[in-house]
């Protein structure tokens, strides 16, 4: 019997133009996560995947709809109630950090918060940062000093710190390297597999996503148009924008 994680129900966000009538991001927008399992959600930019993923981590209100998580209704939660079990991975990860503050620096500050000491907190730097592939002395570089697939690497390290249960990758990969993705990638299976985190893998590269995920929903201006296995969405595509999507990476 698998357990969810995470139960999105009829999501739906409506932006207010100025002189330009209301822009509907997302429109009705269903799926769930279980325990451990990573969903792909693929779709061209623009297409709605940011707005739903940044409505789950509480840091967008939706319009209509529900969030579940972890079997409790966070609809209307403040950030740092999802924050505890959600954690977040973004595109740019040397924008995600404080230039102004070391790699430990900002790995470290959920530990502190959450009650540990100063030394304590420094151990558990290091074992974050051995636990994504970096040497513990990473955590007195700043941002910049290191390259794009290192810095997305420690950023992984710091969604781990509070070991949450859910975590939203929102295009992680999208701004690194081939190779350095496919590292990422591998990393990212392996650290689900270790720590039972499910996780929300947002992509427009759907051969990426093919190889990753467990399941697929793709996207198209707001809506869930398809979904299924990775293997059934990108071998048989039922919709003409899936198989856009694919022709545009094959």
């Amino acid at each position: 019997m698998t357990t969810e994680i995470l139960s999105v129900q009829n999501l739906k966000k409506i932006f207010s133009r100025d002189g330009q009538g209301d822009f509907v991001a997302v429109d009705g927008v269903s799926f769930d996560i279980a325990q451990g399992e990573c969903l792909g959600l693929i779709g061209e930019s623009g297409s709605g995947k940011s707005t739903v993923a940044n409505m789950i981590a509480r840091l967008l209100d939706p319009t209509e709809g529900q969030i579940l998580l972890d079997g409790e209704d966070v609809t209307k939660a403040d950030v740092r109630t999802v924050c505890r079990k959600v954690q977040m991975v973004f595109q740019s990860p040397q924008e995600s950090f404080d230039p102004r503050r070391t790699l430990g620096d900002g790995i470290g500050e959920s530990l502190l918060t959450a009650g540990q000491s100063a030394a304590e907190a420094r151990e558990e730097v290091a074992r974050l940062l051995e636990a994504v592939g970096l040497p513990p002395d990473f955590a007195r570089r700043y941002p910049h000093e290191v390259s794009g697939g290192q810095c997305q690497r420690a950023a992984i390290a710091r969604a781990l710190a509070i070991e949450p249960k859910l975590l939203l990758c929102d295009e992680a990969t999208s701004a690194l390297d081939v190779t350095v993705q496919a590292e990422i990638v591998a990393l990212l299976s392996h650290l689900m597999r270790g720590h039972g985190m499910a996780c929300l893998f947002i992509c427009h590269d759907i051969a990426l996503a093919q190889g990753f995920c467990d399941r697929l929903l793709v996207m198209y201006h707001g809506k869930i148009v398809e979904e299924g296995t990775p293997d059934e969405v990108v071998q048989s595509p039922k919709q003409e924008y899936t198989k856009m999507l694919i022709d545009s990476v094959l």
